[in-house]
């Protein structure tokens, strides 16, 4: 339909990353994005603090139409790579300035020299970092009408397929708030927007006497969980990076293909609304309306890329039966989903069972892979109860799995009951099934599939 295509280029298509970076009739963009390479030269300057949006240089940042032209020209055939667009997801560390001694800065910088290097001299990044990318208080009216504005596009520089989420939960030590720092505290619970939040969150914290953690807070929560949405074909690493206490030190010294291997994030299943909605309400947010927003804002994204999604890749994750119980409900949202690769997931009879009772919705699913994990004889009698009405499917690999004798048989009774409309592949090899249930399947299945069904058990 012609609305799932309009919600698919929204979150695919790298043009819909420059439009929140027009300049309206004021000539004011609602956002702007950071130059890697000056924020490079930024860091190595003595005592170098991140400058708010107002204050940024004009070589500071880009202009829409310079990534405009970069993403068109590559389409059209350049071979030099397009600029890289990196979101920076973190905790701000003091009320007046997000990262005052520079700690956060210069992690940044570490990582972008890297990427960089590994690009190459001709190639820049084009950052999201909200302190710099977005107006903060004072605001002029003009800027107040931009920054508001800026609010309804926050959620795409994190749920981009064409964006790398670079996420910071490394914290400063703790310290206790002065008069000063406590009457800050208090102005910011006036505020609007991303940086108010991030100002109230951290002055919560700060009135117990520490600061709070990236989990804790109610911002960096949905930012983690929006980048995750989309971060499913093939595996979070390649769009999330995280960078803790453990490697923050670090970073000058790894080069890019092992920041890539050791910061690459673990990936969850995509939560569905419901259950983001009560995971965030547990996190703290200045105003009720903060957490009602983004709760909203969520529940949007979610529709609007899980509806669309075509394709599902979670592979050697090692999740078990909860995670597959977690997936199931997303994967109900996934009207047009064509194809979901599972292997490696430790996935067994009742994560099975809840899969493919889940894989009954999706109208269009031609394949399915849940090659090694730990299906057994019960998952076996899942399967062959909801395959039957998987009606557009085509291959389904279960090898490397614990199906012996008694799920060979389910499936010699499915099989000898109907033709299965769609399947033209099933690939039951390295499981635990004896010599004769192999040889009464095989002969089953081409009775009723016909020869040209490929079985390999």
């Amino acid at each position: 339909p012609r609305m799932a295509v309009k919600k698919l280029i929204k979150y695919s298509e790298v043009t819909s990353l420059w439009e929140p970076l027009k300049r309206n009739g004021d000539g004011v963009s609602p956002v702007v994005l950071l130059r890697g390479r000056w924020l490079c030269q930024l860091a190595q300057q003595q005592g170098a603090r991140l400058p708010r949006r107002q204050d940024l240089p004009a070589e500071a940042v880009w202009e829409h139409d310079e990534l405009q032209l970069d993403s068109e020209e590559y389409d059209a055939g350049r071979h030099l790579p397009p600029t890289k667009v990196v979101a920076i997801s973190y905790c701000w560390h003091r009320l007046e300035h997000p990262d005052p001694e520079g700690v956060q800065l210069h992690a940044i910088a570490a990582l972008t020299r890297s990427a960089l290097e590994d690009l190459g001299s001709d190639v820049d990044l084009a950052i999201f970092w909200d302190f710099c990318s977005l107006f903060q208080e004072p605001r002029s009216q003009l800027e107040e009408e931009a920054f508001q504005e800026s609010l309804k596009h926050v959620a795409i520089w994190y749920a981009h397929k064409r964006t790398q989420v670079w996420v910071l939960t490394a914290s400063p030590e703790n310290y206790q708030l002065d008069a000063a720092g406590t009457a800050l505290a208090e102005h910011a619970l006036a505020f609007d927007g991303v940086a108010a939040s991030a100002l109230a969150e951290h002055a919560l914290g700060e009135k117990e006497g520490m600061v709070l953690p990236y989990d804790s807070r109610g911002w960096p929560t949905f930012e983690r969980n929006v980048a995750e949405l989309l971060a499913c074909e093939g595996g979070a690493g390649q769009s999330i990076l995280l960078i803790n206490d453990d490697v923050i030190k670090q970073l000058s010294s790894m080069p890019w293909q092992e920041i890539m291997e050791r910061l690459k994030a673990k990936q969850a299943p995509p939560k569905v609304p419901s259950a983001f909605c009560d995971l965030l309400a547990t996190k703290t947010f200045s105003r009720p309306r903060d957490l009602e927003m983004l709760q909203e804002a969520y529940s949007v994204v979610f529709e609007e890329t899980m509806h669309t999604m075509r394709n599902l890749v979670y592979c050697d994750l090692g999740w078990g039966d909860r995670a597959a119980a977690d997936l199931s409900l997303a994967v109900k949202a996934c009207f047009l989903l064509v194809n979901i690769e599972l292997e490696g997931n430790n996935v067994a009879d009742e994560g099975c069972g809840v899969l493919f009772e889940a894989f009954t919705d999706c109208a269009s699913l031609a394949q399915i892979t849940l090659r090694s994990n730990r299906v057994g004889d019960q998952g076996a009698r899942y399967v062959t109860r909801y395959l039957p009405q998987c009606l557009q499917l085509e291959e389904l690999d279960l090898s490397f799995n614990k199906i012996g004798n008694a799920g060979a048989q389910d499936f010699i009774e499915m099989f000898g009951g109907k033709k299965h409309p769609s399947l033209k592949e099933l690939r039951l090899n390295n499981n635990m099934v004896g010599s004769s249930f192999k040889v009464q399947l095989a002969g089953v299945v081409q009775d009723i599939q016909g020869n040209n069904f490929s079985l390999s058990v």
